[in-house]
């Protein structure tokens, strides 16, 4: 496996490639994680039998880089949701994902076929928050996404369809909403909530239930979820 770090826009970003030497065009796969969160779990998990491109942009704050739109929660456990996910998502866009076809192109002969977003928790809100607003991103991965987010399904509801996408992955432990905090003791309804939604207006949604609450095998999820993704129905057309 290839692998090389970047600077771009402050972010320190590091590139995975996932047999480079047997392809000419890779699917791209986005992960927001926080600045010292080790990913090299997922990627082993994924590696096998699979072929990507895994890009990985270290947060320096997760909660204010992932949430959609600002929110007052009366909630100390919450902080500084400042929703500045529309400013990331336009870097993702505008920025990193040009870049990237640029780099790859130039440096490994190499094209990018679908472009995937996925993230757990927070990034898994921001997964389907950028998906759904994205001019790139053809699949979604949200894994125990923090989908309690206030008015979240209202937003969501509020959307335009996204012609782009092709599939949409998400997924939630069993036990996530047996926990004390009042935000996110709502997560199963209102995640099965938004799954139902946008069964209506996409045509490949699926949603499976994992063992456990919150912080259960987290990795473990997150690698399944962009497993399904990446060997769904692979789709050769570039952007």
């Amino acid at each position: 496996m290839l692998r090389e770090t970047i600077y771009l826009n402050d972010y320190m970003i590091d590139i995975y490639i996932n047999n480079l030497e047997s392809k000419t065009s890779l699917p791209l796969v986005i992960l927001n994680s926080y600045k010292n969160e080790k990913i090299n779990e997922v990627i082993d998990l994924i590696r096998e039998g699979s072929s990507f491109i895994l890009i990985d942009i270290k947060l320096e704050d997760w909660s204010k880089v992932l949430s959609p739109y600002k929110t007052q929660m009366n909630d100390n456990f919450f902080k500084n949701l400042n929703g500045e996910g529309k400013s990331h998502l336009d870097f993702i866009d505008n920025t990193l994902i040009p870049y990237l076809i640029t780099h790859l192109k130039s440096n490994f002969k190499l094209d990018v076929s679908n472009s995937l977003l996925a993230g757990y928790s927070l990034g898994g809100l921001f997964a389907i928050y950028g998906g759904l607003n994205s001019k790139y991103i053809s699949k979604i991965v949200s894994v125990s996404g923090s989908l309690w987010y206030p008015h979240f399904l209202d937003y969501v509801t509020s959307l335009n369809i996204n012609r782009n996408i092709k599939s949409i992955y998400i997924s939630l432990g069993n036990k996530e909403k047996k926990t004390r905090n009042r935000y996110m003791k709502k997560i199963e309804k209102a995640t099965l909530n938004i799954y139902s939604y946008l069964k209506t207006k996409y045509s490949n949604v699926f949603f499976e239930f994992n063992e456990g609450n919150h912080f259960f095998h987290s990795n473990k999820r997150l690698a399944k979820g962009i497993v399904y993704e990446l060997t769904l129905n692979e789709n050769k057309d570039r952007i």
